[in-house]
């Protein structure tokens, strides 16, 4: 929510600035609509401003609720490996209160370590029914996004480095947009990456080696897939993280120099 309403009191600003200040501006004064030379003339200037209006009320609000939407879809499948991870690493301790709570109440028959395994082996079964859910779903998305956001990162790089050459004085509420819009795509990654490593950590430190033979086998059958970390990508090559908005920043910087000492 917070990051939506960034977004969006950011395009409007950008479209309200140019209204309160004297005389006749656009967001863009040196930017020329091809049919409505002279800009600043009645009516072009009318229309001029109706048009950027739209505009960035189309841009600004269909990014900000893709946006959104990638945040509670990525924040998801992130509290759910959260919570997997703390579901399996306390498994043991929850097999010992659960016998304490339960079967030592009704006197249920059976050796202890027999009791418990039979706990731990239920709870393992859903751990990794929802950790396939995890999985397919993330993959769902990555097939539906991930050539869009090959797209968007090419575009963010040649904006922040079109917003540079401008000059940060006139563009900078255009490189405050697009740097939190790199910025929550990334982190989203990173927080992903982290919560499926700590998953892979939870998997081999659930106490395996109290469990019996069959639940060791469970827990060898779930590690190699705990072990492919979790990960969203932009054209299913680069992982988008704090490394890859890092990358992107000193790349767009770099282009930037060399175009600004070329131009000199």
């Amino acid at each position: 929510m917070v990051v939506w309403i960034t977004m969006v009191v950011n395009g409007m600003v950008y479209i309200l600035i140019p209204i309160v200040m004297p005389g006749r501006h656009l967001p863009e004064d040196l930017q020329i609509l091809y049919g409505l030379e002279p800009m600043f003339k009645s009516p072009n200037f009318e229309i001029a401003v109706i048009i950027t209006a739209l505009g960035v009320y189309i841009c600004v609000f269909s990014l900000a609720n893709v946006t959104a939407m990638n945040i509670v879809v990525l924040g998801y499948i992130e509290a759910q490996m959260i919570a997997l991870s703390k579901e399996i690493r306390n498994v043991w301790n929850s097999a010992e209160y659960f016998y304490r709570k339960h079967a030592i109440s009704y006197k249920s028959s059976g050796s202890k370590q027999i009791i418990k395994n039979i706990f731990v082996n239920e709870k393992l079964k859903e751990i990794i029914y929802f950790h396939v859910k995890c999985i397919k779903a993330l993959k769902y998305y990555e097939n539906v996004f991930n050539v869009t956001k090959a797209i968007e990162f090419l575009l963010i790089v040649l904006g922040i480095i079109s917003e540079l050459l401008g000059g940060v004085g006139s563009t900078y509420l255009e490189i405050s947009f697009t740097v939190v819009l790199i910025s929550i795509e990334c982190i989203s990654g990173q927080k992903l990456k982290d919560a499926s490593m700590m998953f892979e950590r939870a998997v081999y430190g659930c106490k395996w080696e109290n469990f019996d033979v069959n639940n060791r086998k469970t827990i060898l059958f779930m590690l190699p897939s705990a072990q492919r970390t979790l990960k969203i990508t932009a054209g299913g090559t680069t992982p988008l993280d704090f490394s890859c908005m890092l990358l992107v920043f000193r790349f767009s910087y770099s282009t930037y120099n060399t175009l600004r000492l070329m131009v000199k």
